[in-house]
Parts: C-alpha cells; structure tokens; sequence
C-alpha cells in the first residue's frame, strides 16, 4: 500500500469543500461552559435561599413577657422595651386613630354589619360600660330594630381633638345622618336636629320648645298625642321615676326612644305617611315601663300636629330609708374576721422573708433553690413561707406551689402498685412575688393550707418547679 503525498494545495481544497468544523465546535464549548457556570450559580443561590428559608422558620418567635404593668427586656433580640410609664403610653395619634376607629364601628350603622360592629366597639369599652351599653341595647333590641327598618347611620367627623389635662377624653366634631327604608321609602329621622332636642339641655331644667314657644303641655287621662312627619314630639314624665323600656304598637310609622343620659322623657317621631289622604288616619299605641312599676299607655295618631311638647305627671311612691342595716349573722362576721386575720398574718410573713433572706443554700433541683422560712398557724390553717432563687444560666417560668401528701407502698413486692402515691392538697392561698426569674433572681412564695390528718408513714411536702422542668421540682418535707 503507498501513500500519496498530500499537497497544500489538496489540503485547502479539502479545507474550502470541508467547512472549518474545528472553529465551530470549539464555539460550542465555551457556550457550554459558560452555561455550566452559570447553573452553578444558579444552584447555590437556590441552595442558600432553602436554608435561609429553613433557619428563618426553626427560628423562635420573639416573645414579651409583661408583668406587673412591666415588660421584660430579651437579650440579643434586637426589640427595645419601653420600661418607663411615659414611653408605654400611646402618642396622640394613636389616640385619635382609636377615637376614629371607635366612632366608626358605634356611631356608622349599617344593616348588614350592625351586629359585628357593635360587637367591636363593645370590646373598646371598659367592663362597667360595656355591661351598662349592653343592657340598654338588649332592652331596645338594637340589632333587630335596625335591620327590621334598615336604619343606616352616617357620621362625618370634622375635628377631633384631645383634652389638655386629660388623656382620655377627645371632644370630636361632626355631622351625623340617620335614614330608614322602609317599603321602598326613604326617610331622614333626624333626632339631633330638631328644635325640642336642642333645647332639653339648657340651663336651668327642661325648658321645650314648642311651635307658640308656650311650654310644656300637660296631658290627662287618657293620653293621646298628635304627630306629623319631619317633627319630633317629646313627652317629659315625672323627674322622681325614670324609662326603663318603651314598646310601640307599630314600629313602621312610629319612631320612640328614651334619653339615654336622662331618661325621664321620650322622643316621638312619625317616619312614614299615609298612603293616601282619604283613607283613615293611623292610629297606634306606645307602652311606657317606668322603673316605679307604672306603665304608661299613650295613644298615637298621625295626623296633624297640635304640640311638641307634653309632660305627664303621677305621684311615684318613695322607698323610705331604713337607718337600722340589716343585722349580720355571727357565722359571716366569725368568716370576715378570720379572713382579715389570715390576709394580715400572710402580709406580715411575707414581709418578714422579704427584709430577712437567707443565705446559705436550701433544697437545689430543676434549676432552683428552695429555702424554707417558717410555718405560721392560724387556726386550721398553716402559713408556710419561703423564697425561690434561679441557679440556672436562663430565664425560667415557675408553676404555681403546690402541697401534696405523698404515701408509701407497704409492700415493695407488689410491682402492680406504685412504690409512692401521691394526693394533693387543697391551698387557700398561693403568694408568688413573680413567676418569671432571671438568673440569679429570688422570688417570695407563701402557700396557705389546712394540713391533713395523716399516718406515721405519709409525709405532707411542698414543692415548686420550673416549667421547662416540670419532671424535676424542688421538695421539702413539712411534717
């Protein structure tokens, strides 16, 4: 076999016929290459983004333990506390931010939302006003009046400011538009407008007004007003007796309400028209509940109006004072003495422990160092005081004190049964100065209990614990 010499000139032939593949696939492998590097990093940023995700999810929520009007500072947390009363207080902004909020939730009546916004605002009030609130509400059946004559209340505040010298009260200025719809009607009430409300509060008493500017109008047995749309009628009742409920015969033409800040008159309105002139006028009853016992019948008509203002008067009995209080039984005046005297013992204790701690170690286990003081009595009654210091390195969270009478098995063979029964005692009174310690931090404690009668092999024990170890109290034998 012989080879043929290759010639330039054969080989650029076969180069121009060829194509340079070499070029072309060395083109490819630094776009390959680059591709892989840019997959690389493609994958370690998705690989540090899971395992930040992962950390940011096993990481615990920063918790602020408040106590005794206190907020506890967390090391490390990054939050600052706010440990002094001014810097605790909300700013005027957020003060008025509630006052809107409030106002928005009470005063805006919407059909639709009217239960759930009243529920709100209930919850913005205080304990006593919200029982009192509540009660007038549930008399009147607020929720079921306005959706029965598809109330809707409107309040446009203008102003709103707060009180110098006192920060919790805000004087709000604004306009407020009441409407009902009833059978495809659309009526404004407006109660806050009209000429007798704006003259009930006047110096003086009750001055009303009336259409001659001439008075109250008595009424007599029996009673019947007169009333006309876009007028409000108020009927005063004796001053010595007070509205507890008012109850209409027909709550579609009628519109009747009691003061709720002076309740001894109502306010009367006509909402609807008849629906034609020839027809018979509407006539209807309204029943006034008095907190006397008296209920007061008046008759409606709507018609043309004579008045806008009536008093009715009757004598209302008075409740004559008994000067001699009713005499206390021995056994509750025996229990309210006993009660001061241990109330008075535990505070002496208590702060016998607090001026006097010990120093030498007591009973150490689960993080804690229990030191017993004294045991006190009072009758069937045993004051046990003592104080609790954390040993350990954190904070620790303490379970409340607890008695028990502890027995032991009298046969150890019997592996059926345990070795050691345990049954609580019942505490009267359970004193921790705070259930939250730092490290190194004491905490005084008293228990009062009334000890059980026990045998020569039970044991009466006082133990306390940490609740991240529950499993491991410290103990001390009483008797």
């Amino acid at each position: 076999m012989t080879t043929a010499p290759f010639t330039l000139e054969e080989s650029q032939r076969a180069k121009s016929e060829m194509g340079d593949y070499t070029e072309f696939y060395s083109h490819l492998a630094m776009q390959a290459r680059r591709a892989s590097r840019v997959a690389l990093v493609a994958c370690a940023v998705a690989l540090i983004s899971i395992v930040s995700a992962i950390l940011a999810q096993l990481r615990p929520p920063i918790l602020l333990r408040v106590q005794d009007g206190k907020v506890a500072s967390l090391d490390g947390s990054g939050v600052q506390v706010a440990e002094t009363a001014p810097q605790q207080q909300p700013d005027n902004a957020e003060k008025l931010a509630f006052v809107n909020t409030f106002l928005n939730r009470f005063v805006n009546i919407d059909p639709l939302t009217v239960k759930r916004d009243t529920t709100l605002a209930l919850n913005q009030m205080t304990y006593s006003l919200r029982q009192q609130i509540l009660s007038q509400l549930n008399q009147e059946n607020f929720v079921d009046t306005v959706r029965q004559n598809n109330v809707t209340s409107t309040l446009a505040v203008k102003s709103a400011e707060l009180v110098s010298g006192d920060p919790y009260t805000a004087i709000v200025f604004g306009g407020k538009r009441i409407t009902t719809l009833i059978n495809g009607q659309e009526n404004e009430p407006c109660f806050a407008q009209s000429k007798p409300m704006a003259a009930m509060k006047q110096p003086g008493g009750i001055q009303p007004y009336s259409a001659a500017d001439k008075g109250v109008v008595p009424l007599t047995y029996p009673y019947s007003i007169s009333t006309e749309p876009h007028f409000a009628v108020f009927v005063e009742f004796p001053k010595a007796d007070s509205i507890r409920r008012i109850a209409l015969g027909d709550s579609n033409y009628f519109l009747a309400e009691a003061d709720k800040t002076d309740p001894h008159y109502a306010i009367i309105k006509q909402i609807e028209a008849p629906a034609a002139k020839g027809k018979t006028a509407i006539e209807t009853n309204m029943l006034v509940y008095m907190a006397s016992g008296r209920v007061v019948n008046i008759n409606l008509k709507a018609g043309k109006l004579d008045n806008t203002a009536y008093s009715i008067d009757y004598p209302v009995p008075t409740a004559q004072p008994n000067d001699d209080p009713p005499p206390v039984p021995k056994e509750e005046l025996e229990k309210k003495l006993r009660e001061q005297e241990r109330l008075e013992l535990a505070e002496n204790t208590i702060a016998e422990v607090k001026d006097h701690p010990k120093s030498q170690p007591g009973v150490v286990a689960g993080g804690l160092d229990l030191r017993f003081y004294s045991v006190k009595r009072l009758g069937a009654l045993a004051l046990v005081s003592f104080d609790v210091e954390n040993t350990s390195s954190e904070t620790v969270d303490l379970e409340d004190p607890q008695v028990n009478l502890i027995t032991a098995s009298n046969n150890p063979k019997d592996r059926k049964k345990p070795l050691v029964k345990t049954e609580p005692v019942e505490i009267t009174q359970s004193v921790v100065s705070s259930k939250q310690l730092s490290s190194g931090a004491r905490a005084v404690c008293l228990v009062a209990f009334k000890p059980p009668v026990h045998d020569s092999d039970q044991q009466v024990v006082l133990s306390i614990s940490n609740r991240a170890m529950a499993d491991k109290p410290a103990t001390y034998r009483l008797e």
